[in-house]
Order: C-alpha cells, then sequence, then structure tokens
C-alpha cells in the first residue's frame, strides 16, 4: 500500500469518527429529554404516557432499515451521509414544535435520518480501513459514538435548566451542520452499484446474533435508567457536572486498563466483557452510599467503555465477511433501542410501586447470567474468525 493511499485511509477514517462522535452527541443532548419537553406542552397526559412516544422512534429505525443496503448501492455514499446528517439537523430542529399531535412523525423521521447517518458512517468507515485493521477500525468508531453519546448527555445536563425549546434544541441540531463540514471534506473513491434489490433484511440485522442484542439491550437499559438520574438532578438547577466528568473519566480511563492490563489476560473477551457488565451493574446500588459518591459514576463510565468494543466483536466474529457492516449496525441498533426501553422504563418505574434499585438490580443480573449462560456459549459455538 503507497504512502498517499495510507495518508488518504487515515484522514478519512479520522474524519468519520469525528463525524460519528457529533451524531451521537447532537442524538442524546435531545433525545432522553424529548418527553419531559412533550410533557410541558399538555396537561392532559402523565410523562409516563408521553414517554411512550418514543417508540414512534423506534418504528423510525425498523420502517427504514430493510432499505439500508439499497440505498447505500443506489447513491454515492458521501451524498447519503450528507443528506442523512442535513436530515438529522431538521429533524432536532423541529422538536421545538414537538407535542403530541406532531410527536408521531417528527420522531419517525427523526428515526429514519439517525438509523441511516449511523449506518452509512459505519460503511464509509470500513471501506477506508485497510482489510487487515477492519477490526480495530469497528472498534475505534464505536468506542467514539459511545463516547459523543457520554458528550451528549453532559451538555444536556448543563443545557437542560434552560428553556426546553431554545438552547437545548439549537445546540443539539447545530452539531450534524458540524458533521456535514467534516463529512465534505472526504475524499471517497468511486464504487460502481450492483443493482441490488429494494429490500435486504438480512442486511439490516444479522439475525443470527440474536442473543448479543438481547444482551446488549439489557445492559443498554440499565445504563439509561442509571443515567436518567442524572437528568433528574439536572432538571432541579443541580447540574451534576462533576458526576458527569467522572463518568467521563471512567470511559476513557477504559482504553489504559485495556491496553496497560486485561490485554495481556487470555480469553479477554470474556474476561472484559463480563467485567464491563459487573462494573454497570453494581454503579446504581453505590449511590445509595453517600461515603463514595463519585465511585459509581466511575464504575458506570468504565464499564461502557469496557463493554463497547468487546460486544461489537461478538456481533462481528460471528458474521462473514461481507456481513460486517450489518454486524455493526445490528450492535448499533441494539444499543438505541436498549436505551430508548431504559428511559420509558425509568419513568414507568419511578410513577409506579416497583423500587427502582430492585428493578435495576434484576436487569443487572440477568445480563450477567444471559451472558455467562446464552451469550458467550453461544459465540463459542458459532464463531468465524478469531
Amino acid at each position: 500500500m503507497s504512502k498517499n493511499n495510507t495518508k488518504y485511509r487515515r484522514s478519512a477514517f479520522s474524519r468519520i469518527c469525528i463525524a460519528n462522535l457529533l451524531l451521537y452527541s447532537s442524538l442524546y443532548t435531545l433525545l432522553p429529554v424529548i418527553p419531559a419537553i412533550m410533557h410541558s406542552t399538555t396537561d392532559c397526559y402523565s410523562i409516563q404516557q408521553v414517554a411512550l412516544h418514543l417508540f414512534y422512534f423506534i418504528g423510525g429505525v425498523v420502517l427504514v432499515g430493510p432499505f439500508l443496503f439499497y440505498i447505500q448501492d443506489k447513491y454515492q455514499r458521501k451524498t447519503i451521509a450528507i443528506f442523512s446528517y442535513l436530515g438529522v439537523s431538521v429533524s432536532t430542529f423541529l422538536c421545538k414544535w414537538i407535542n403530541l399531535e406532531t410527536a408521531p412523525f417528527i420522531l419517525i423521521l427523526y428515526g429514519v435520518f439517525c438509523t441511516i447517518a449511523t449506518s452509512i458512517g459505519i460503511t464509509i468507515a470500513v471501506d477506508v480501513s485497510p482489510s487487515e485493521k477492519r477490526n480495530l477500525g469497528n472498534k475505534i468508531v464505536s468506542w467514539t459514538g459511545r463516547f459523543g453519546f457520554l458528550i451528549g448527555i453532559t451538555l444536556c445536563c448543563f443545557l437542560l435548566p434552560s428553556q426546553y425549546n431554545s438552547t437545548l434544541i439549537y445546540a443539539s441540531a447545530t452539531l450534524p451542520l458540524l458533521a456535514v463540514v467534516i463529512i465534505l471534506t472526504i475524499k471517497l473513491h468511486f464504487r460502481a452499484p450492483m443493482d441490488s434489490s429494494l429490500l435486504h433484511l438480512d442486511r439490516f440485522l444479522l439475525i443470527k446474533s440474536w442473543p448479543f442484542m438481547i444482551n446488549l439491550m439489557v445492559v443498554a437499559i440499565v445504563i439509561s435508567s442509571t443515567i436518567a438520574l442524572f437528568y433528574h438532578l439536572a432538571s432541579t438547577n443541580t447540574p451534576p457536572l462533576y458526576y458527569l466528568m467522572v463518568l467521563i473519566g471512567g470511559y476513557l480511563s477504559s482504553g489504559f486498563i485495556v491496553f496497560s492490563f486485561i490485554q495481556r489476560i487470555q480469553n479477554k473477551l470474556f474476561i472484559q466483557t463480563l467485567f464491563g457488565i459487573l462494573c454497570i451493574g453494581i454503579s446504581y446500588p453505590l449511590f445509595a452510599i453517600p461515603e463514595f459518591p463519585y465511585l459509581p459514576n466511575y464504575l458506570l463510565g468504565l464499564g461502557i467503555g469496557l463493554i463497547v468494543p468487546e460486544f461489537l466483536s461478538l456481533f462481528v466474529k460471528i458474521s462473514t465477511h461481507c456481513q460486517r457492516g450489518t454486524a455493526n449496525t445490528s450492535q448499533s441498533i441494539s444499543w438505541e433501542i436498549g436505551l430508548i426501553l431504559g428511559i420509558i422504563s425509568y419513568y414507568y418505574v419511578q410513577a409506579s410501586e416497583i423500587n427502582t434499585l430492585h428493578f435495576i438490580i434484576t436487569a443487572g443480573i440477568f445480563s450477567v447470567v444471559f451472558f455467562l449462560l446464552v451469550s458467550y456459549p453461544y459465540f463459542i459455538h458459532n464463531k468465524l474468525r478469531k
């Protein structure tokens, strides 16, 4: 491979990672508090009932999914990326007028464009990665996306005490526009279309990864239910910025811990994934111990950082060569759906007689047991590459 080609690949890969980070930052600056924004426009429904409208976002994800492969084959990928990121920005801005009547249209549109933007970002990253480094490239793209998720949480909690329909929405709508500017600077080689059929369900979801999808969704439910506590604190005009900084610090330190210690351990994938799930599972119960105010935040961030690359490995290593993009998309969609279900679950648990701590502990125990008894044995039996 020539030096110029290597430089091109590195440059394009770095830029699509930054665009991916901005996309996730935008999404999670706004999406988790959409029920609160909608609830502020009506007195007829509880926030639990309003939160159910987030299922429309999931509907948008499912609606466009089977057409993703056709869209990416029919049109130039850079063009798709630009228009999808612009669509995310427009959908975000439309949330300024979101209410019970407009929510179905806006949230379905939001889900459609977010799914296309996420998928095309992954595809471009895979395209510009050298074949021998695509596994590492997949992990880096996924890792930067989850880092954007944490940045979005921080921005939301910082801006939430201001008016719902102003700064928060404008900030969220601006981030995808910055990503478009970056994408415009990426040069992609021409790729001839393959004249694929319109529907491709097998290129939307990696069906045989169903145990990992269930496992990751439950873990994401625990994460979003725990992080909902930060939104509650922020809505009371006490933005927990120190807690969020520790959360991000835990996420960033996961890389150091992996390369310094876990990388040398035999059966790294099993140890790292299990340890990450355990860190996430015990983070919420530790909030009840006032002597260690920052420990649960650090463990939560650390756990997210640990499971992101290894859960992706579970998906990718049971896929064939031409299914890498599908494996990435399946992992990303499982994460998004799990986080949304966690937000909805948190609102319902808070309004019911179910103890929030008991709910999260139960979900955490389930995720650990499911990984030990179902996901990992299934992975060992079905993996296609080391």
